[in-house]
């Protein structure tokens, strides 16, 4: 079966109004397109199709499908700063909760020890990351430096900063339920929604940082947010993007960065409030109060 033949930027334009998208301007259309690819952008205006699957419904404007999608870069944008402040305090609590209790004693390499670890699979995994790292960072000050010291080991502290954080999120589950709890507790929370917060944050940190959709699109893992929570909030689904903003801002370390991202997310949704759907984004019509609940969290 052959493939679909290519099309012209201004042939591209002609396709979405052979299927009903209204374009007020196919000079501005084509340009956007040679910008943004046709593929892509038509991920944010799968909502206006009809039962085909092909055409859209009437009324489909190509501005607003290009809105939906500037909208959705400014969003990753703004989450992809919160997601740094979130992993960064994930690094500093894993790496100083570990070595408190493990690397407490001469020489201090508990971390390098199997046996300090449950899930040996997963510990294994996590060093052979660590190796491809260290070789592509041979190059490293930091990492000469420790390398010069002490040899081929180095501080837990510093292999945090080294892994990625679908890495850090192994490397924690990797540990004896003893010290996942011991680390949790010390951020207010459990050991298993702890796992579950750094699992979503990965997945959603990995979308804002390649570009990918996060407008109507459902998010997995679902997020636990407690059953009190969901019994008092029924509109909030635990497999939206909301409800992983939700986390993020449960994870972010200081009442000030928690003030921030509220201030911004709402200065994004009221810029685009005419061209977006909530309901693709998993916001409730109380999504202000829900979030102002969360600002009542000073941090830790």
């Amino acid at each position: 079966m052959n493939l679909k033949p290519p099309l012209s930027y201004e042939d591209q334009v002609s396709r979405l109004i052979e299927h009903h998208m209204q374009v007020s301007s196919k000079k501005d259309a084509a340009a956007f397109l040679s910008k943004v690819n046709y593929y892509r952008l038509t991920g944010y205006a799968l909502q206006f199709r009809d039962e085909t699957g092909q055409d859209y419904f009437e009324g489909t404007s190509f501005e607003t499908v290009r809105n939906i999608y500037r909208f959705d870069t400014e969003l990753r944008g703004i989450l992809r700063d919160a997601l740094d402040e979130a992993e960064g305090a994930f690094r500093t609590h894993i790496a100083n909760g570990f070595s408190m209790i493990k690397c407490s004693k001469s020489p201090y390499d508990g971390h390098y020890d199997l046996e300090n670890f449950y899930r040996k699979e997963l510990y294994r995994s996590v060093m052979e990351s660590l190796k491809r790292e260290e070789e592509r960072r041979e190059d490293s000050l930091v990492v000469q430096h420790h390398k010069r010291c002490y040899g081929d080991t180095l501080p837990l502290w510093v292999i945090v900063e080294m892994l990625s954080f679908s890495s850090l999120s192994t490397l924690y589950s990797a540990m004896y339920l003893s010290e996942q709890d011991k680390i949790a507790t010390m951020r207010g929370q459990t050991a298993k929604v702890m796992k579950n917060h750094m699992h979503v944050l990965t997945v959603l940190r990995n979308k804002c940082s390649h570009g990918r959709r996060l407008y109507n699109t459902p998010l997995h893992p679902s997020v636990m947010l407690g059953s009190g929570y969901l019994r008092n909030h029924p509109e909030v689904g635990c497999d939206t993007l909301f409800a992983g903003i939700l986390a993020l801002m449960r994870n972010l370390p200081e009442r000030e960065s928690k003030i921030l991202l509220y201030n911004r997310l709402c200065t994004c949704l009221t810029k685009y409030a005419a061209s977006i759907d909530l309901s693709c984004i998993g916001f409730p019509a109380n999504y202000k109060q829900l979030l102002q609940i969360e600002l009542s969290n000073p941090g830790w």
